[in-house]
């Protein structure tokens, strides 16, 4: 069951065997505002154990209980995109759309994040680095 470092937990179907791993995830504004590159600030920042890594989602979805902790709000432009994030997964960092998931959906990590972040998902269904890097330009990390 995916679970946050706070305790909170979602249920998820039994058969859901697409990739996992531990995200961490702070509202953009309190990191820009804060000045530092610590990932998680108590008041907005939440380590999701077991995210969902799915290459064919577009971006970072988040369920309605982490929209509200990351206090993220409606983003102006774009209907449905929420204030931005900044997601860390093994070291590596970057800036990310975030979308609301829908139904009861958890917490999952898209395709341009983990370009952004120079990683793939292996054959394995382990996280890799990415053998073609130059792709998207040098990595923001």
């Amino acid at each position: 069951m995916p679970e946050t470092q706070n305790g909170g937990s979602v249920m998820r179907a039994a058969d859901d065997l697409r990739p996992r791993a531990p995200v961490e995830i702070a509202n953009l504004y309190d990191v820009v505002l804060g000045g530092g590159d610590s990932a998680v600030c108590p008041s907005r920042g939440v380590m999701v154990l077991d995210a969902i890594i799915d290459p064919e989602v577009f971006s970072v979805t988040l369920p309605p209980s982490l929209v509200q902790q990351l206090r993220l709000t409606t983003a102006t432009g774009t209907p449905g995109r929420l204030s931005p994030v900044r997601i860390w997964i093994g070291g590596r960092s970057c800036p990310a759309d975030v979308f609301p998931a829908t139904g009861d959906e958890w917490v999952t990590v898209g395709r341009l994040p983990l370009l952004a972040l120079g990683l793939i998902v292996g054959p394995d269904g382990h996280l890799i680095d990415d053998p073609h890097p130059d792709r998207c330009g040098p990595p923001p990390y």
